[in-house]
């Protein structure tokens, strides 16, 4: 056992003058202290600066992301503008289009009223074979400049 105890006082005396030395080597120097600061300084800027890149990276991420759905937003507010013009043109075209249908259907009627009327049915016996505008009846008056038509 003596040889046990030995072997532990020898590595307490050896560990002695360590630790001492640990001791003073865990406290830095002044220059030291000046250069952990800076570097610990410097660390927590580069922190920061990651930081802000990340929350500037964010920022306009949001920010595209926001604006393209401003422009999906007009382009959408544009292109149904634009179906509604057409729809409106569309409509007014139509009505136009059964209006004018029906003016000439009322022409077409009152013309061939006036042909009834002006002995129409002689034509008829004279060999017109029942199609109307055939014979000898009075022809369409010209309703537009050079255009001839039903009045």
């Amino acid at each position: 056992m003596s040889g046990r105890q030995g072997t532990f006082e020898s590595f307490r005396s050896q560990r002695g003058p360590r630790g001492a030395r640990r001791g003073r080597e865990g406290r830095p120097t002044p220059a030291k202290a000046e250069l952990l600061k800076l570097l610990e300084s410097a660390e927590k800027q580069d922190l920061l600066d990651r930081q802000l890149k990340r929350e500037m990276e964010e920022f306009f991420e949001d920010s595209a992301r926001l604006a393209a759905q401003a422009l999906r937003k007009l382009t959408d507010a544009e292109r149904k503008r634009i179906e509604q013009k057409v729809v409106g043109e569309l409509r007014e075209f139509l009505e136009e289009a059964r209006r004018r249908s029906g003016d000439l259907a009322a022409r077409l009627k009152a013309h061939e009223d006036r042909r009834r009327g002006n002995g129409g049915g002689e034509e008829r016996a004279k060999g017109s074979e029942g199609r109307p505008g055939n014979g000898g009846g009075t022809s369409p008056e010209p309703t537009k400049a050079g255009r001839s038509g039903l009045p």
